[in-house]
């Protein structure tokens, strides 16, 4: 006779919660992955914005000088009156045979008029610390030295076996390598520019 007892089996499923170790860094290495791609993207995009403003520093800071050199050097002329010197001066030592004059490719003097009064603008190369700047001095040509410097370029790198002023015929060639204030370019950009002197007798 049954006995009414049903052997019953219970199959117990078991719900899993979590990762396993090897999921684990799987997921860790993926997430490593996205955020070195992200990492990389934003680092490259900061520099190359850092590099377009370094660059776009430099020639603005260039451009503003030459562009002031343009308009000296088409005015040059050879001084007319050398009268009036100061009694210690000797015209002889003085050069005021051309209207753009260059000394050992580091400095050029450039002479016109304002008006019938003579002006002597000078520019120089000077070195300073890590790198080297320009300089500019406008006086009376009837003092022996220039000696109201101001500066009008930083950062210039310094070379000892360059000609940053050169004479060539009627036209003055400037050229040097400019770096930015902030060091954010990784070589310096080089500046180079031709100005024709159209003073009559200017280069003669």
């Amino acid at each position: 006779m049954p006995s009414g007892k049903k052997n019953v089996t219970k199959e117990n499923t078991y719900i899993r919660d979590g990762f396993t170790l090897v999921e684990l860094v799987i997921y860790i290495s993926l997430i490593g992955l996205v955020l070195a791609a992200i990492y990389n993207f934003y680092f490259f995009s900061s520099r190359s914005t850092m590099r377009t403003q370094a660059e776009a520093e430099v020639l603005q800071d260039s451009r503003n000088v030459m562009m002031q050199m343009e308009r000296e050097i088409r005015q040059a002329n050879r001084p007319r009156n050398l009268s009036n010197l100061p009694v210690e001066i000797d015209p002889e030592d003085l050069p005021f045979s051309n209207g753009v004059v260059i000394d050992f490719g580091t400095e050029m003097t450039i002479y016109s008029y304002i008006g019938d009064a003579p002006k002597r603008i000078t520019y120089r190369i000077t070195k300073a610390a890590d790198y080297s700047i320009m300089e500019r001095s406008v006086d009376n040509p009837h003092i022996a030295e220039p000696d109201n410097w101001q500066q009008v370029i930083k950062h210039i790198v310094t070379s000892n076996d360059q000609d940053y002023f050169i004479e060539e015929d009627s036209k003055i060639i400037i050229n040097f390598v400019m770096m930015d204030s902030r060091g954010h370019l990784s070589a310096g950009m080089e500046i180079s520019n031709t100005f024709t002197v159209r003073g009559k007798e200017a280069m003669q």
